[in-house]
């Protein structure tokens, strides 16, 4: 068996790397997209498009054509490529923090026309040389890493007494890391957009590569730390640091800390953008205010998914959910302490915002290439609650915010499977409200009184309800109640595409 999984692991690569998959670089986020890219929603050099995800998925070398020397420079420095994490490891991490900091006191200089250039060079110089450290990590655990016996009593070599203690010291090194480099969302605000020079070169800010080498460093942890528990099937226990609970911090917990404290920032950042969209434009703006937080986004996806899949661990939805629950609590006493304050001056409108842009990043597979007929896993449970919240908020609900919850609504239909659930619970609330005005004041009139005139403006509703393509502009052109009967038409519509008359019927009954 191991022959024939080493076979195909040969078998695989060699099959990659026939079809032209370039491994000389290592990935890393970029929002600077060519047209070269024949399409590609993320750049030819990110996680996705250049493999790396798959790679790290499939337990695959994460790069097959890089190290392959006796060794290697890392931050100007000659190191045997087999032993320097063992042998250095704490240097390694010192110079990697140093790095850091030089990028950061970049940030004091002035960035006007004539030094972006210069700035440009130095900023994206550190950032390769710490990217490049980070993979390199990933590298030896996957090469170089053997699994110690602690059982064994026979002695051993002072190298691999060094080798064993290896796995711990990563630990407490990324947890070291992460406290340094601190959270997302406490960046300065960033302006993402670049100089262009004479011939067309893009030319970025040290803050545009500090937010970005930020995004490498909090992937590249996780990646780290997945690895580590792939390869030594056992919990890895750190010797420094403690968690919250006061327990010694393992691969897991680290792994699960960060990953809640990871998503926490990510909600944070969509919460800035969603306060300054009003509910007409909600679906229309965009979630991310850079390329590659949407690609962290369908990063985490897709490892949190699989994780769970293969260990007794939370799905994305899952995680999502759970941090999504604690924002709509009144009450912040009852929040976890691991979990960071995420305040939103509407927390039901945001949820319904986030949950409709995070269920789009589920048609992207593996490579970043958005696939329709991709298996996607649905959050049902959760939006059957959130609606229940929303429409059931004391005092009238405004038709402002039932039309934005809705349109979300409808959206999701479009992205999962029927859900009859979401028609009866909309159904008993317009059954007792079917005397509202269903109008929002500074927009005109539209909806029932304009469509119950004659038989055939009654057709043309029916038609337009159970049209697939829905108007973008849906907030402006229909009522609340309007976009309710778009709900009812295409989940009855998309049941009985696999159930026959039967879904009809539990509407009717």
């Amino acid at each position: 068996m191991e022959n024939c999984s080493a076979a195909s692991t040969f078998l695989t690569d060699s099959f990659e790397l026939e079809l032209g998959t370039e491994w000389c670089k290592p990935p890393y986020f970029s929002c600077a997209v060519d047209n070269r890219g024949g399409g590609k929603h993320f750049s030819g050099e990110s996680y996705l498009c250049s493999g790396a995800l798959k790679r790290l998925i499939l337990n695959l070398d994460p790069l097959p054509t890089n190290f392959e020397e006796d060794t290697l420079e890392i931050f100007g420095i000659q190191w045997v490529t087999e032993t320097a994490l063992v042998n250095s490891s704490r240097e390694l991490f010192h110079l990697f923090r140093q790095q850091l900091y030089n990028l950061e006191t970049l940030l004091q200089s002035s960035c006007d026309f004539g030094k972006v250039s210069t700035l440009h060079c130095k900023a994206d110089n550190i950032r390769q040389q710490c990217v490049l450290f980070l993979h390199y990590v990933k590298v030896f655990i996957f090469r170089y890493l053997k699994v110690q016996n602690a059982e064994s009593h026979v002695p051993v070599h002072p190298y691999e007494a060094l080798e064993a203690q290896l796995p711990s010291l990563l630990i407490d090194e990324l947890h070291g890391l992460l406290l340094y480099i601190g959270h997302l969302s406490e960046l300065p605000s960033i302006n993402i957009g670049a100089f262009v020079n004479q011939n067309q070169i893009k030319l970025f800010p040290p803050s545009w590569h500090l937010l970005h080498l930020h995004l490498d460093i909090h992937w590249l942890v996780l990646e780290i730390l997945y690895m580590l528990g792939e390869k030594l099937k056992q919990v890895v226990y750190g010797h420094q640091f403690m968690n919250l609970a006061s327990d010694s911090l393992t691969n897991v917990s680290l792994f699960e800390e960060y990953c809640e404290t990871l998503l926490c920032d990510l909600i944070s950042l969509s919460l800035n953008r969603y306060d300054k969209v009003r509910p007409s434009e909600s679906l229309m703006s965009d979630q991310c205010p850079c390329l590659c937080i949407k690609e962290l986004w369908v990063l985490l996806i897709h490892l949190l998914d699989h994780r769970s899949k293969w260990s007794v661990s939370e799905s994305f939805w899952n995680w999502l959910n759970k941090l999504l629950k604690t924002l709509l609590e009144k009450s912040s006493d009852q929040r976890r302490p691991s979990v960071p304050v995420i305040q939103s001056r509407d927390p039901l409108g945001f949820s319904w915002w986030i949950i409709t842009h995070v269920a789009s990043f589920y048609q992207f597979d593996r490579h970043g290439v958005p696939d329709e007929m991709r298996k996607v896993e649905s959050n049902w449970n959760f939006v059957e609650e959130l609606l229940k919240k929303s429409i059931s908020v004391q005092g009238s609900i405004l038709e402002e915010q039932l039309r934005m919850y809705l349109h979300c609504c409808l959206t999701l239909c479009d992205f999962w499977e029927p859900n009859i659930a979401i028609v009866t619970i909309l159904w008993e609330y317009y059954s007792k409200n079917l005397n509202s005005s269903f109008s929002i004041s500074w927009l005109p009139f539209k909806g029932l009184a304009n469509t119950m005139k004659s038989p055939l403006s009654m057709l043309e509703m029916v038609k337009t309800c159970c049209c697939d393509k829905q108007d973008q502009d849906l907030f402006k052109s229909s009522s609340s109640y309007t976009i309710f009967l778009c709900i009812l038409a295409k989940v009855v519509k998309k049941a009985m595409k696999s159930n026959g008359l039967h879904p009809w019927k539990q509407v009717k009954g």
